[in-house]
């Protein structure tokens, strides 16, 4: 399948579940997710998730993490619609959060943190394939920040359902995940 049919297919299928599908699915994810190998004190990217499109919300997870795992700070992606960019802004007393045209929650201001600084980044999906490789909302903000990451940064995605068989327009630019969580199990990349 190509990213656009699996976009368009995952978006409908996101759609069809019900938060009380979605609450149940949410526990052994939690579960999954606390069974890594987190690293610790460390600085985690994370993302606002966008309710009305279904996704995982991921606060669950940085609210276990800030509860089990000590020295955890994190940041978030401010995206730069006129060149296709995105900073991580820290989570401090310096970000300001403004509402996006997508609907969601972004930092417009505070401290930028080097992308070689970042740990663990908490990357969004729609859906994954065997190999790791993703496809999001497809304007490759992630792909290109990761490119910029250390080499050995954790790339933990979280999905509703398992993996697609193969993504057909994997291309050179294209990051693969280290690990995808989802309701059933935890794939490693």
């Amino acid at each position: 399948m190509t990213k656009a049919s699996i976009r368009k297919s995952y978006t409908a299928q996101r759609q069809t579940l019900t938060t009380e599908a979605m609450h149940e699915m949410l526990t052994p994810m939690l579960h999954q997710f606390l069974s890594l190998s987190l690293p610790a004190p460390a600085m985690y990217m994370s993302y606002r998730s966008m309710d009305n499109r279904h996704e995982v919300p991921v606060h669950y997870f940085e609210s276990v993490l800030s509860d089990e795992v000590a020295g955890i700070q994190f940041c978030y992606p401010r995206i730069q619609m006129t060149d296709g960019s995105m900073d991580a802004i820290a989570d401090d007393d310096a970000v300001q959060w403004e509402e996006t045209v997508f609907g969601l929650e972004e930092p417009v201001a505070g401290n930028i943190v080097s992308p070689e600084n970042i740990d663990v980044v908490l990357v969004p999906l729609l859906a994954f394939d065997t190999r790791g490789f993703r496809v999001g909302y497809g304007k490759g903000f992630y792909d290109r920040f990761l490119t910029r990451c250390k080499k050995d940064v954790l790339t933990i995605g979280l999905s509703w359902f398992p993996p697609v068989d193969g993504i057909e327009d994997i291309h050179a630019n294209d990051v693969p995940l280290k690990y995808c969580i989802t309701p059933q199990r935890i794939y490693a990349f």
